[in-house]
This record gives structure tokens, sequence and C-alpha cells, in this order.
């Protein structure tokens, strides 16, 4: 699953420089050799799907497994195409938990749902009013329902929805309020801010969101290139069609990921059941960016530059990274294994092309690194069990 986080429109990216004996005599570093960028067979756990614009019009998901040494085509005439320049990081893809179903928002920011067993495909209406700047998407834990958001240019205007796969309908569960202010001699649209929905369980789900009228005043730096859009100031806990709503008031932390038992966020986790219950018992984790496993016992975290495992409920923690793979927080492609023995990351982003051609494999269990060259703009869709 594509893990990134969205506040009225707009993406936070921190990078952070390190540098090591300030104020020491000058010293020449022995260079550390990197790993060379040829093409490595893939893992033997199940199959690496990737999609791409075909050539003549559509989506091509590819398969990557034992035996090829680059993806081949497995379904092509998928409605759409991809276009990461209209995206703040690559395309908006989900995968649903049981890796049947996956979601693509495409440049045109239609939403299809593709069959990862058959190739095919539903599309989804998106009930949008405006052009819209980013979206993003997550399946409840049965697969069974999508939660999707959508953000229009103008004022950064977000809007939550909600579909029900199996009934074919669609819920609105959240639309921004906005507000016209004046400075530095320009008039801009402002909306309230937003945090994306994570699911608690099949059917109730949670989201941060500005809720009442917008203040009267907000600051707007000159030519209005800036502005403080007011963040949310209520934390929503609410069924997938907005019944049985409950609000309370945000405290400093916001969850990124849940699987059903356990939620994950920046630097805390908690049980799932108590965030439904509107009970705030977090415990804390000494890195960032965590990634939550499958069955929600431990998370992939950043220590110190380093990947590290971490069991949630025992603190056992094995550091199992090296200085060769991205940082958690350019894994803009994730992926657990079948067996959730092995990592799959690459960063997307196209502003960064050669990072788009290698997708590193780490395996948990022996710390063994890969690293797979694929074509540019082939994003990871997901990692799947061999077909019976």
């Amino acid at each position: 699953m594509r893990n990134w986080r969205s506040a009225a429109g707009t993406l936070t990216l921190t990078v952070c420089l390190l540098g090591a004996g300030c104020g020491a005599a000058p010293t020449t570093p022995t260079p550390r050799p990197g790993p060379r960028p040829t093409i490595t067979p893939p893992p033997t756990e199940g199959r690496l799907l990737f999609v791409s614009n075909a050539e003549g019009g559509g989506l091509t998901i590819s398969e990557l497994k034992d035996g090829l040494q680059s993806p081949r085509p497995l379904w092509t005439g998928i409605p759409g195409r991809l276009d990461g320049d209209r995206q703040p990081i690559g395309p908006a893809i989900a995968v649903s938990a049981d890796r049947k179903r996956a979601m693509l928002i495409t440049a045109s920011f239609e939403v299809v749902i593709v069959d990862l067993s058959s190739g095919g495909f539903e599309r989804v209406p998106v009930p949008a009013g405006g052009a819209i700047e980013s979206a993003y998407g997550v399946f409840s834990p049965d697969g069974r329902r999508l939660a999707f958001v959508v953000t229009e240019k103008e004022g950064t205007k977000a809007r939550l929805y909600t579909r029900d796969l199996a009934a074919g309908k669609s819920f609105t569960l959240y639309q921004a309020p906005c507000r016209t202010y004046s400075g530095s001699g320009e008039s801009r649209l402002i909306c309230g801010g937003f945090d994306p929905p994570v699911w608690i369980d099949e059917t109730t789900l949670a989201y941060g969101a500005y809720v009442g009228d917008m203040p009267k005043e907000v600051f707007i730096t000159k030519n209005a290139t800036w502005v403080q859009s007011p963040g949310p100031n209520r934390y929503i806990v609410t069924g997938f069609d907005g019944t049985a709503a409950r609000q309370s008031t945000p405290n400093g932390y916001f969850p990124t990921e849940n699987n059903g038992r356990t939620v994950v966020g920046d630097g805390f986790w908690m049980e799932a059941s108590d965030l439904k219950a509107g009970v705030t018992i977090t415990h804390a984790l000494a890195g960032r960016y965590p990634r939550l496993s499958p069955d929600g016992e431990s998370v992939v975290q950043d220590i110190d530059g380093k990947w590290h495992v971490t069991a949630l409920r025992t603190g056992v923690d094995q550091e199992v990274g090296y200085t060769d793979i991205p940082s958690l927080l350019l894994c803009h492609e994730f992926a657990w294994s079948p067996g959730a023995k092995a990592i799959a990351c690459r960063d997307s982003n196209p502003r960064i092309p050669e990072a788009q051609n290698t997708l590193w494999v780490l395996y948990l269990d022996t710390r063994a690194v890969r690293r797979i060259t694929t074509p540019p703009l082939q994003y990871l869709l997901a990692w799947v069990p061999d077909v019976p």
C-alpha cells in the first residue's frame, strides 16, 4: 500500500542532512561500494505486480516472478493513464488486505478497481466539483468497502467519500468548509485542514478534519504564495455510511495505518479497539515512519537512519536495514511479501528518475538485500501469492 499523508492537499516532505566531524581536521572518507545496478532474480515467494501506461493507451499490469529477468505483461486494456506529475508523489494506489483488489486513481482522477486474480476492472465515479489536485484511497480490512479523498485545486477543498463495492453505493462523509480571504492585495479561497482516513474495522473509519465556521483571519504571505489553513480541530469516528458519527478534540496524534487490530502513527501505536471506543491509550515508538505488518504484531520503523523490526506487544527490536536502501520516509511504493518475510520498497517520486529504476527487496530473516532493476514509470502495485 502506498503510504503518504496529505493535509488540505499539501504533502510535506522533510529532509535532514547529517554531517560528521564538524570542527575537526578534514579527512578523506573511505568509499563504501554500493550494489551494482543489475537485474536481480526476483524473490521466490509469490509474484510482484506492476502497473504502467500501455503504448497504445490504457494501463498494463505486469508480473515479475521466478524465471523472469524483467516484468512481463499480464493484463492490458485497463482504462486510464498514470501521470506522476499530477499527483504529489506518483499515482494513488491502494491494495486490499487479502491482495485480491487494487485501487488506481488515474491522471484524470477516475477511480478504477482491478481484480488481481483476473484483471477485470470496475470504474467508480468521483463526485468532485472542480479540478482535482490530489487523491488518496484505502480499503476496509475485509476489502468490501473503499474510502477515498479528493482535493480540489482551488482552495485545497477536501472531500471524503466511501464506496460499498458490493452494493455499488457511494456516500459523502466530509466536505471542508471554505472562506475567501484577502491579504497583500490578493484574494484567495482557503479551506479547512483534513487528515486522510483509516479504517478501524470493516464498517467504521476515522479521520481528522476542521469542523465549524472558518476563522475570521488566516495568515497569507505576499502574492498569496503561501497560506496557513486551519488544521483539523476534530477527530471523527463514523460508520462508512455516515451514521453513528462521534467527534472528539485532537490530542496531538493521528493514526496513519490500521489492520483492524493495531493502529500505528508517527511515533506511536495503539489498540484499534481503544480508538473505536474513544479511549486514548498510546504506546510510544522509538523510531519514525512505521509500516505495520499484516498481522498487526510488529512494525518496520526508522531508528537513527536504519530499518528496525519491532514487536509491538513485547518490545523486542532488531536492526535489519542498511544504508544502501532508502529511508522509510521515501518508500512511496511499499509492499509486504505474502508471508510477511520480506519487504519491497521503491521511491516513486518522478522528480528523482534514477530511484524509479531500482526496487529494493529486504529479507527480514536473513537481512539480505536484493536490488531489482525495472523500467521507469512502472509502479509497484502489489506482492501477491503464486497462482494456485
